[in-house]
């Protein structure tokens, strides 16, 4: 049996029994072709049937038994109303014609990145070996469809860089559905996006490689600001290589914004930076850059400029790489953090800030990586004391001081050599006023007057202060609090746990290793000169020395010298 196909202008009866044939007129006779009810059914004709309506019809002829319709259409070129369909196909509505075409996904789906829903098309329909295929189809309405926004965002697998699909709206009916890339929006600095969302957005259609072109349209700033009311909620994602930090926003109105940031950044905002895990939150105004791949980053407001005047508020107070550290935040947007270490207060006679406490400062720094410097601090708690005024104030010993320890580092490594530096050997302490704890020197001279050599960190004395202006830590003079006199001598007793003791020379034990014999015990003590101490003293054997001991592996060392006396 030989099949031979043929496209012919065909008229649509129905016979008395229900079925659908069409009659068509093959060379000088008449002939008909069955439609096949399976057809009919399965809606594999394309054109809806109206007996007694012509259409176009592709017909296998049969040498033998009756020929068969295999589609209908209404004709070659039709201008028509396209509906787009779930199952991807295309119903097409002819004005003033109660048929309608119902075109399938795999008939429609070259020309389908073109396909907008609720549009005006013309459609071309060619005749090949295989039936009627689209030839050509021109948009006559939307005729602006280059800007619109993105709705219903779904993605189509569960991989993380998979790809999106989602609908193109021009107005409220008019869509056209597109794929869309994972990077458009790792791009835009979106972390996730939903169905929910809807995003401005503008497309290009290229017909030469027929694809859709889609950059998102819309402005950062107007996005950030339904994060940052007034500050965004920031999640930990993940950590990513060794110094980079994922972080994602809440989901607002389908969409979640991605922000990274460094562990150096992240002493801004998290109390301990080291211990950060997936419950670790940071609240933040968020701020946009957008890089030179025209990518937007979200970034935290860390130091936006170098200099700043005005009011901060203290949120803050850490140890970062063991130094004591302020984290200050603008009182206004984007909230502004800094970080000052404390050389910069104690240049200003300030120890400890007091967390919510605000201040106006002027602060400057060289570049990105360097310090901060205070310029000027002008509601320093510190102004208000009067310099011609004593004060009484209970202090806090800040680090252990010995009278002998004529280099004592302290907290900060200032030089002591300035040819300024008058107390070579002061004791640092603090006192406390309302939120703010104020540096306090206490000179050696002071202590030494009162029977004082040595004090432990943590001890707190009753003092007579007063407010002085002198180049304590660099040449150009600073205010800074003074001790004058020590009210109250007991609370500078020694911790009962350290014991003194006076020794004299018996004689050495190796090089470098001195031995000492207690006065009234007459138990050695063992003394290891690693500077070199004792060899300026000419005469060991004309002292008595007032020493501090500890206790190691059944013997006695000495930990301090404290003074010595001519036997």
């Amino acid at each position: 049996m030989s099949n031979k196909k043929i496209f012919k202008k065909a008229l649509l009866k129905k016979s008395e029994k229900g079925n659908y044939y069409i009659s068509f007129e093959e060379g000088e006779k008449k002939d008909v072709a069955i439609i096949k009810q399976s057809d009919v059914k399965n809606n594999l004709l394309y054109a809806a049937l109206v007996p007694g309506s012509t259409y176009l019809a592709n017909i296998s002829l049969k040498n033998s038994g009756p020929n068969f319709v295999n589609q209908l259409i209404l004709k070659k070129r039709l201008e028509a109303h396209c509906l787009l369909q779930e199952d991807g196909s295309v119903v097409l509505k002819v004005k003033d014609d109660e048929r309608r075409m119902v075109l399938p996904k795999k008939l429609v789906k070259s020309h389908a990145y073109t396909l907008f829903h609720n549009s005006q098309i013309i459609v071309d329909f060619g005749c090949g070996e295989y039936g009627f295929y689209i030839s050509n189809i021109e948009m006559i309405s939307p005729s602006n469809y280059l800007n619109g926004y993105l709705t219903h965002i779904y993605k189509n697998s569960d991989s993380v860089k998979g790809s999106y699909r989602a609908k193109y709206f021009i107005s409220k009916d008019t869509y056209l559905p597109v794929q869309i890339c994972y990077s458009v929006f790792q791009k835009a600095g979106i972390n996730q996006i939903t169905g929910k969302a809807a995003i401005r957005a503008a497309i290009k259609i290229d017909n030469k490689n027929k694809t859709v072109d889609i950059t998102l349209d819309f402005d950062p700033d107007k996005l950030l600001s339904a994060y940052n009311s007034p500050k965004a909620q920031l999640f930990f994602v993940a950590q990513k290589g060794k110094n980079k930090f994922h972080f994602e926003t809440e989901l607002i109105k389908g969409v979640s914004l991605s922000v990274y940031a460094s562990r150096e950044e992240l002493h801004y905002f998290i109390k301990d930076a080291s211990s950060i895990n997936s419950k670790s939150t940071i609240t933040a105004y968020l701020t946009c850059e957008r890089v030179a791949t025209r990518a937007l980053l979200y970034k935290l407001p860390i130091g936006l400029s170098n200099y700043y005047a005005e009011k901060f508020l203290c949120v803050d107070t850490k140890v970062i790489k063991s130094k004591r550290a302020t984290v200050l935040e603008s009182t206004s947007a984007p909230y502004e953090r800094i970080i000052i270490y404390e050389e910069a207060l104690a240049e200003h006679g300030v120890y400890e800030i007091g967390l919510n406490n605000s201040l106006t400062v002027e602060v400057q720094r060289e570049s990105a990586t360097d310090d901060w410097r205070i310029i000027s601090f002008t509601d320093n708690v510190l102004n208000k004391f009067d310099k011609q005024k004593i004060y009484m104030f209970n202090c806090c010993i800040l680090s252990s001081w010995r009278y002998f320890n004529r280099r004592p580092q302290y907290l900060w490594g200032f030089d002591r050599n300035t040819i300024n530096y008058a107390f070579a050997n002061h004791c640092l302490a603090k006192v406390t006023h309302g939120n703010v704890e104020l540096l306090l020197i206490i000179p050696a001279q002071v202590l030494v007057s009162k029977g004082i050599y040595a004090l432990e960190a943590g001890r707190e004395l009753k003092v007579q202060l007063r407010k002085i202006k002198f180049p304590v830590f660099k040449k150009i003079p600073t205010p800074i609090l003074c001790v004058e006199n020590i009210e109250c001598i007991q609370c500078a007793k020694i911790n009962e746990e350290v014991e003194y003791t006076l020794v004299k020379f018996q004689g050495y034990e190796g090089e470098g290793r001195y031995v000492f014999i207690s006065v009234e015990s007459l138990e050695e003590v063992i003394f290891s000169d690693y500077n070199n101490l004792l060899k300026k003293i000419p005469n060991l054997k004309k002292y008595y020395y007032y020493v501090l001991t500890r206790q190691f592996r059944n013997k006695l060392y000495i930990k301090d010298f404290i003074s010595a006396r001519l036997k």
